[in-house]
């Protein structure tokens, strides 16, 4: 099948100033943008342990020389990977690096005192209108926001939601995903449209 892709981000990101604590065990990435934004301003030390969501997340921290002692095994469902992090983490405490307005999951299945949270970047919506399309493909609950400022679908647009986070902010918009990926990846989405 031939596809014709058109990438549009229709977010941006900006960079926070951020001071660490003075101790945790384990750093907890969420996304690559976490990653880069946390090393951008800190030297890396290897006294603490590194897990994250999944194996985009993955990559991103062994672009930095470094290797995951934890990834999550479905990083498409946050919720799943947060009780298996729980259970991997133990009573030891954890720092996670987020965006300003993050959905904060993973953080739900942690102890209020096993838990510290520094804001390193902030996203920011991006208002353009996007061409008609067959299918669409949502990578963050922000950037369905940005979206439906400024478009609508075609009726028999096919949507897939780049995770349950993210397909659970196109439900409260009133749109129902045609795919939910389980796993937060290339390899996952080739797949999803070849099942189209």
């Amino acid at each position: 099948m031939d596809w014709e892709l058109t990438q549009q981000s229709l977010i941006r990101f900006e960079k926070l100033p951020f001071t660490l604590p003075e101790h945790f065990d384990v750093v907890f990435f969420s996304s690559p943008r976490s990653v880069d934004y946390f090393f951008s301003e800190n030297e890396i030390n290897s006294s603490f342990k590194i897990a994250c969501l999944g194996s985009g997340t993955a990559t991103a921290i062994q672009a930095k020389n470094l290797t995951p002692d934890f990834i999550g095994q479905q990083s498409g469902n946050p919720e799943s990977v947060g009780k298996e992090f729980s259970l991997w983490l133990g009573n030891r405490t954890v720092l996670f690096p987020l965006a300003k307005h993050s959905n904060e999951t993973i953080l739900k299945t942690i102890s209020d005192n096993q838990k510290m949270i520094v804001r390193c970047y902030e996203t920011k919506l991006v208002e353009q209108v996007v061409n008609p399309h067959a299918v669409y493909v949502f990578t963050s609950p922000s950037n369905v926001i940005s979206f439906l400022q400024s478009n609508t679908f075609p009726t028999s647009a096919q949507l897939i939601a780049w995770g349950t986070t993210t397909a659970n902010k196109m439900r409260e918009s009133g749109l129902e995903p045609t795919v939910v990926l389980n796993e937060s990846s290339e390899d996952a989405l080739v797949e999803a449209l070849m099942n189209i």
